[in-house]
């Protein structure tokens, strides 16, 4: 069993679940959310165009817009690394996987489309369609990419999402997560993990929808085509929107002219979207629906606009909405969504059997769900997740013994094929070894009868049968068929008129047919009498069919050669070769 922690860093809280996974599916074990105390909570820097004009009597220094961006960004630096060590002090980060998500402003994606579907040829082309449609050098960027399926607009290829971000920025953000004892494992696309959480939340769901995350700076926004016919869960559309319900507490900031801290409290208590024109008792109410009603209808323009988009890349109509994320829970946000968009618009069931255990959890609560969408990445299938893992290259997660543990049964596993495949070769050869071994013992028997007139395989029997024979020339014959051919010629009687149109020499057999043609019966005899003369052919020819056709006779020979001189013959044949010499 693997713990696996969705790490959900927003700019309001960062929210982290814990779960459990099995052969058999997962369960929740562990939520924590801590809030982050920034200086978005109380926004008491003052910014001025010029800070010589500033108050020297104020309580807060004025600031430079680039001042106030560098104290910002220190401030939620160190709010996240408050935050990040409470978690840690109580125990709700200790897994083997953790997953995390990078800021949706830092991440350039685009969608493409290649007619193949190889991750390696895609990773070698895709940087020179990507970087005519992205601002930066190509070479500044950790580049990946997750396959959508087939295109609805080039039938014969296949939609990418191409994704990337600057090596600079995910340095930063590793190097910041560990400095707050948190070394993720994977760091992912949060508007493209939402398809996790259709995938395991929504799975008999069969028709396209969209998942918007409300979250306190961002929206994630993730469109999603469920296959008929393969039950697979694609994902058509995925992006991000600046606007969440940070924009929703600064409009009421404005209009309240109250602090950040009040304006937040009455949107978390108060604050409800007014779906009708109404009477309010005070100015300042009627100012805080109207700067309510403003906020939804600018998100419901990013959403109709994302809508659109999704239609015009994958000509697919999105028929339901799904909404989760803190914002989601602003009082009259589904139902104006709703009468905006025209279309059914719910709140996402994240509240289910795997995470039923959790208390906080029962009621299906909204802000979980980015978190759940994270740690699901390590839980789910790899064919119905999403792919893009930005560690990777030399950002890649190093591993820990905890690492390998988690591998051990893919490890095994393939141990095990491994191990099956030599077995089979191994089987393969014998069997292929067994066979020679047969085929060999057949010539062997089939030598043995031929030459010692019974069959035999035993090696010591034969040495010995070739020791009473003498010497080896009297069992094995020593002549070739050529030689055979040439005596065949070389024997005919000199004068003699003969052709010899057909000559078979058939050595395993030992048998030898001589067709040709003469003048007469004589001459076949005296032709017969010479081929006797040879020790090989000696009381082995035999008459076969002599006819007379016209004035010539056409006659067949057959010899049984029988090339085993004996030792008289042999040492007569030795000396008279060296006689000659």
């Amino acid at each position: 069993m693997t713990t696996i922690v969705g790490l959900d860093i927003g700019h309001y809280s960062i929210k982290a679940l814990r779960l459990e996974s099995a052969p058999r599916g997962f369960k929740a074990t562990r939520f924590d959310e801590q809030l982050l105390d920034t200086v978005l909570a109380a926004p008491n820097l003052r910014l001025v165009a010029n800070p010589d004009d500033a108050d020297p009597e104020a309580e807060q220094p004025a600031l430079t817009p680039e001042d106030l961006q560098d104290a910002l960004h220190n401030a939620e630096d160190e709010a996240l690394l408050a935050a990040l060590a409470a978690l840690a002090q109580q125990g709700a980060l200790d897994a083997e996987h953790v997953a995390v998500a990078m800021p949706p402003d830092l991440i350039l994606s685009s969608r493409l489309a290649f007619p193949f579907t190889d991750p390696r040829q895609i990773g070698l082309v895709m940087p020179l369609q990507f970087e005519e449609r992205i601002p930066v050098e190509i070479d500044s960027l950790l580049l990946d990419h997750h396959l959508l399926g087939p295109s609805r607009l080039h039938p014969d290829e296949f939609d990418v999402t191409a994704v990337g971000v600057k090596t600079d920025d995910l340095r930063i953000y590793i190097d910041l997560w560990r400095a707050g004892g948190v070394d993720p494992h994977a760091v992912l696309m949060g508007d493209a993990a939402l398809l996790h959480l259709g995938a395991a939340l929504l799975p008999e769901l069969q028709q396209p929808y969209a998942i918007i995350d409300l979250g306190h700076r961002f929206t994630r926004i993730a469109c999603l085509e469920p296959d008929p016919a393969t039950k697979a869960l694609r994902l058509g559309h995925a992006r991000s929107v600046q606007f969440g319900g940070h924009n929703i507490t600064r409009d009421l900031q404005r209009v309240l002219d109250t602090s950040y801290h009040d304006a937040e409290h009455f949107k978390h208590t108060q604050a409800s979207i007014p779906l009708e024109p109404l009477a309010y008792p005070s100015a300042r109410e009627a100012r805080a629906a109207d700067a309510l009603q403003h906020a939804a209808r600018r998100l419901a323009r990013e959403l109709r606009a994302s809508l659109q988009a999704h239609h015009a890349e994958r000509r697919v109509e999105v028929q339901h909405l799904f909404l989760c994320g803190g914002g989601a829970r602003l009082h009259n946000l589904l139902p104006f969504l709703q009468h905006e968009l025209g279309l059914p618009v719910d709140p996402l069931p994240v509240a289910g059997e795997a995470l039923a255990a959790l208390p906080d959890l029962a009621s299906g609560q909204a802000n979980v769900a980015q978190a759940l969408a994270l740690a699901l990445h390590e839980v789910l299938p790899r064919d119905r997740r999403h792919t893009v893992n930005l560690r990777r290259g030399p950002f890649a997660h190093k591993g820990k013994k905890s690492w390998l543990r988690a591998q051990l049964f893919s490890l095994a596993a393939i141990g095990a094929l491994l191990f099956l495949a030599l077995t089979a070769w191994f089987i393969t050869s014998w069997i292929a070894l067994d066979r020679q071994v047969e085929a060999s013992e057949k010539a062997l028997t089939e030598a043995t009868t031929r030459l010692f007139d019974k069959p035999t395989t035993d090696l010591n029997k034969i040495k010995r049968e070739l020791a009473n024979a003498g010497d080896s020339s009297s069992v094995i014959p020593k002549t070739s068929a050529y030689e055979m051919l040439f005596e065949l010629n070389n024997r005919l009687p000199e004068g003699t008129p003969v052709e010899l149109y057909d000559v078979r020499i058939d050595l395993t057999r030992q048998l030898i047919k001589v067709d040709g043609e003469t003048d007469s019966a004589a001459t076949v005899d005296r032709i017969a009498e010479s081929y006797e003369a040879f020790s090989c052919f000696k009381g082995q020819v035999k008459k076969g069919d002599v006819n007379t056709v016209g004035d010539q006779v056409k006659f067949t020979l057959n010899i049984a050669p029988q090339c085993t001189p004996d030792k008289k013959e042999v040492k007569k044949t030795t000396k008279t070769t060296e006689k000659e010499e």
